[in-house]
């Protein structure tokens, strides 16, 4: 059995107007998961990504996200729905089922592209930050015949839409943005 922590975590670099709620410590991991609670914000699932995008004005798009339209998981649009989100941090390098465990352990889904864009939009990630933001919500079989994930960062591209390969360990620099399964 796990043994969980609960610690108030302040101040992550580019959430600031977010409140943070607790920190769990899991031996079977020997690191610690960090979560930054309450980011409510209005999803328009009738848009598309590629319009997201555009108004996102990032300076490098990776050319496997570049042609996704928005329900690359056949749900039905809807309009504006408002969703509680929150950031997952891993203080060790965890691999993605695991994170995943963690994320549905904790009442949420993974966040897709048209998620994670939004998040951007509304919230946003300052132009100073080394972290990247993870989308495991909308696993992406490129062209190479491997499977990644949609994440945004800024590196020395500049604002970048970038993917991760899925399979492998997620070093600490990564959050991961998961959607509360039932809002209230």
């Amino acid at each position: 059995m796990r043994k969980i922590t609960l610690l108030l975590l302040l101040g992550a670099s580019f959430m600031t107007r977010a409140q943070s709620d607790f920190q769990k410590t899991d031996e079977n991991y020997g690191g610690t998961i960090f979560t930054v609670q309450n980011i409510i914000f209005t999803i328009n699932y009738s848009r598309t990504v590629n319009d997201i995008i555009i108004f996102g004005k990032y300076d490098f798009v990776d050319s496997e996200l570049a042609v996704r339209s928005c329900c690359e998981d056949g749900k039905t649009k809807k309009d504006n729905v408002k969703v509680l989100a929150r950031l997952f941090h891993f203080s060790v390098e965890l691999g993605s089922d695991l994170i995943l465990a963690e994320i549905k352990a904790a009442g949420y889904r993974p966040a897709t592209l048209l998620e994670l864009l939004t998040f951007d939009e509304v919230v946003g990630i300052p132009p100073q930050s080394s972290h990247e933001v993870v989308a495991l919500g909308s696993l992406i079989k490129c062209s190479n015949n491997h499977f990644g994930v949609p994440f945004i960062n800024n590196n020395y591209l500049g604002r970048s839409l970038d993917l991760a390969w899925y399979n492998g360990d997620w070093e600490t620099s990564y959050y991961f943005l998961a959607i509360k399964n039932k809002m209230f």
